[in-house]
């Protein structure tokens, strides 16, 4: 995955989600794979992840981020956050 993170505001966490979604399967048969990264303030890695998610719908992989994202507003309640999502069909 290309690299697209950027410093967020003063004393915010940012969240960046993305996913990708092939008609035609990686040489290991992966079709969907998502990646989810938390970074706080000075770029430092909170929390994240990284795979396949094969067998997914679009949908399902919206209801992931919106849940990843609501458990995170939870944990970081007193935090200011930005969130960025993408997803590429390819």
């Amino acid at each position: 995955m290309e690299f697209m993170w950027d410093i967020p505001d003063q004393d915010a966490y940012k969240i960046n989600i993305h996913c990708e979604i092939s008609d035609v399967p990686s040489p290991v048969g992966n079709t969907v794979a998502i990646a989810s990264i938390i970074r706080g303030p000075t770029g430092d890695k909170c929390w994240g992840m990284e795979g396949p998610a094969n067998n997914l719908t679009l949908e399902l992989v919206n209801n992931y981020e919106h849940g990843l994202v609501d458990e995170l507003v939870n944990l970081y309640k007193e935090a200011a956050l930005k969130i960025e999502r993408e997803a590429i069909r390819t």
